[in-house]
């Protein structure tokens, strides 16, 4: 993994907000929605060393730019969206760190991670945000909040941890629009995501 600095932004105790590609896109359309909406400029890139995959363009074999940049507007940063994701542990392992460096650099007050969260309850027309942390004392906080908590436990969950160590005063939350089988409304996820950032106070 590579990783470019193409300026300096002057920000004070940004918020972040980190999403990859990932089950039908909802990180993607939320990082790309956000960057729109905000006028983001980037100035940070982050490369893979090897493609890990070819495009077929009928007849000729074209290699794919695979990268995620990070964007910043007003005290906010946004990391994500691009093509893909890291292929092996090690190129993921950096790339989340690099999220965690950049927070402690910045002086990052809050992080919201956010993508899919599959789901076997049926969607409906009304699309769920809910939210997880990497606290107690947080997941107490959104829940006096109102916010639903993920309803069920990931398999492995005892396994799981979080990829680098924020620095104290940086808390962490996930955002997941709810889906079901891959198959849901995907511009409504991603306007009910951004509206739970907001709740939680993301927007200004």
């Amino acid at each position: 993994m590579e990783f470019f600095q193409e300026s300096e932004p002057d920000l004070k105790k940004p918020i972040i907000i980190a999403a990859m590609s990932d089950m039908g896109n909802v990180g993607g359309i939320v990082v790309d929605f956000i960057n729109d909406n905000l006028k983001t400029k980037k100035f940070r890139t982050a490369k893979t060393s090897y493609p890990s995959y070819v495009v077929d363009k009928g007849g000729s074999i074209e290699l794919p730019d695979e990268k995620w940049e990070y964007r910043y507007a007003d005290d906010f940063i946004v990391f994500g969206g691009g093509m893909g994701q890291p292929q092996s542990n090690e190129e993921l392992h950096a790339l989340c760190q690099d999220v965690i460096d950049v927070s402690k650099k910045y002086s990052a007050k809050f992080i919201y991670t956010l993508g899919g969260f599959h789901t076997n309850r049926q969607l409906g027309k009304d699309p769920q945000t809910f939210v997880t942390a990497t606290s107690i004392q947080l997941k107490e906080q959104l829940e006096k909040s109102k916010f639903e908590t993920t309803p069920q436990k990931s398999p492995g969950d005892h396994h799981k941890r979080t990829i680098g160590e924020p620095p104290a005063r940086v808390n962490i939350g996930s955002l997941s629009g709810q889906c079901r089988r891959f198959a849901f409304a995907k511009g409504w996820a991603a306007i009910v995501v951004c509206a739970a950032i907001e709740g939680l106070g993301g927007f200004r």
